[in-house]
């Protein structure tokens, strides 16, 4: 993992978009006024914590639509306690990640700059780790998933006729939201399994999410996309965009059909390279040992220059001022380099031995010395019947967010298809991270009061409250834990919030250095 330049344009545009939101509120001192009214309020909370709150009229109307039965979420109250051991698990192997790597990068102990595996948590922010381009879904994705999160709180609560007082989003910095404010003193009279419930919901709601999400990513949104209208490509991917910053926006025409990434035919073979063209695409480009066979060329067309196998980290590429010129290994022996004009090797005949080349020709390679994901890739590609190949150097997993591709044929409008991939991508990412990090019993989030709640019930609570009776009349605030139910709560509290701050900290210091 390199270190990371955050992209000058994309912050100034943020801290001006907020500079003007601020100044705005401060010059007409109105507008929090007269936006608060009974029904909506919207007001600048802090310089970059926007919140917009409204009445809740709407949640008990569609909560009316939505009334499952109770055993329903009773099943995330299961949920809940499972997500809660898995994230525990999850965070525990990707903090020791993060601390070997860190470890490493700063020299330390003796530790490999590298963990040899890819890191199993890596910061999700806009402009830096995700394309520019992928803002917009980051965000809507998020927005639902938060959505759907506090609505899951706001349905159970209205079912156990506890108030909403009201519910809003929020925006704080880049990051939206939601929230519900319930009647606190109504929810800790009920019964531990009703609060259990309202607790649990948003949890067991993003899993719902993530499940449908993942049907749809598996041949769901291909099912809907084909009865609207679209045709799938049985043997290639179509190209729905190339970023403007890639070398290929000029190379790889929109619209055309990629048939073939270097030796990978992407018509659906049983070669490990997967089942279907997209995920044929998605393999060949992710698995550095696709290229194994050579090219014949003549000793005679090597123009090294001095510099084009100057390869390091810094410059995997070669440091030669020639762009076309590229740093090739006999395919005998990696010892012997030579330089060719990179576009007339690599239409030649394959070889894996010199004796697979004609006389006077030896068989080559590209050469790629360093560890740091960037190759060449040849793209072969078709548009109205003409075939063409296109030359990528450079890193495959770029390549791949750079070129956006669907396996349906294109049509009006051409881009819905992708545009709904990233979205579901998106929206499944997110509610799997929303599932999991909010049954965390770290401070403030739904694990936190989930464990607290059934530790109250189970070790040293008020035992006059059980998970199916009913809560007695006298009962006025929440059951008060007991010496060992407090002990529990507050180490585990403390010893989850401590891991997940570590690994929030340490992959952003990962992301820095």
């Amino acid at each position: 993992m390199e270190g990371t330049q955050l992209p000058l344009l994309p912050c100034l545009y943020f801290l001006g978009l907020w500079a003007l939101l601020n100044l705005a509120f401060y010059i007409s001192k109105r507008v929090r006024a007269s936006s608060a009214t009974q029904q909506t309020r919207m007001e600048l909370v802090s310089p970059l914590h926007l919140r917009f709150t409204t009445t809740v009229g709407w949640v008990h109307r569609l909560g009316a639509l939505w009334w499952p039965p109770p055993w329903f979420y009773d099943l995330g109250i299961v949920c809940t306690f499972a997500s809660m051991t898995l994230c525990t698990l999850f965070l525990l192997i990707a903090g020791a990640q993060i601390l070997l790597a860190l470890m490493g990068r700063l020299g330390l102990c003796c530790v490999e700059p590298t963990t040899g595996g890819p890191m199993w948590l890596r910061p999700v922010i806009p402009g830096v780790t995700l394309p520019n381009g992928h803002i917009w879904y980051y965000l809507l994705s998020l927005l639902f998933c938060a959505v759907v999160h506090e609505l899951g709180h706001a349905f159970t609560a209205t079912r156990a006729s506890i108030t909403v007082h009201s519910a809003g989003l929020f925006v704080i910095g880049l990051y939206p939201g939601a929230f519900v404010d319930l009647q606190k003193t109504e929810l800790d009279r009920r019964p531990i399994r009703e609060q259990l419930r309202v607790v649990c919901a948003g949890v067991w709601h993003n899993a719902v999410t993530a499940l449908i999400a993942w049907l749809l990513m598996h041949s769901g949104l291909l099912l809907v996309l084909e009865h609207a209208g679209w045709s799938q490509i049985p043997d290639g991917v179509a190209v729905m965009d190339v970023a403007k910053q890639s070398p290929l926006h000029t190379t790889i025409p929109v619209f055309s059909t990629v048939y073939r990434v270097d030796d990978v035919w992407l018509a659906p073979a049983d070669d490990g390279f997967g089942s279907s063209p997209i995920q044929r695409w998605t393999s060949v480009l992710m698995n550095s040992g696709t290229e194994s066979l050579g090219f014949c060329a003549s000793p005679r067309e090597n123009l090294d220059d001095g510099l084009c196998c100057e390869m390091s980290q810094e410059f995997p590429l070669g440091e030669s001022p020639h762009n076309d010129l590229f740093c090739f290994e006999h395919a005998a022996s990696n010892n012997a380099t030579m330089c060719f004009i990179i576009g007339d090797v690599l239409v030649r005949s394959r070889c894996s031995v010199d004796v697979d080349c004609n006389k006077g020709l030896m068989c080559v390679r590209p050469r790629a010395p360093f560890p740091t994901d960037s190759r060449v890739v040849r793209i072969y590609h078709r548009l109205s019947g003409r075939s063409k190949m296109a030359i990528y150097q450079g890193s495959p997993t770029r390549l791949w967010l750079d070129v956006s591709v669907s396996v349906l044929s294109p049509r009006w409008p051409y881009r819905l298809p992708i545009w709904s991939e990233h979205l579901v991508q998106y929206v499944l990412s997110f509610s799997l991270a929303f599932c999991l990090l909010n049954s965390l019993p770290a401070w403030h989030l739904d694990g936190d009061h989930a464990l607290r709640l059934l530790l109250s019930n189970t070790v040293a609570g008020d035992c006059s409250l059980s998970l199916s009776g009913q809560a007695p009349d006298s009962v006025q605030s929440a059951p008060a834990l007991g010496p060992v139910g407090l002990r529990i709560h507050s180490t585990t509290t403390a010893v989850a919030t401590v891991l997940l701050g570590w690994c929030i900290v340490g992959s952003l210091g990962l992301l820095v250095l």
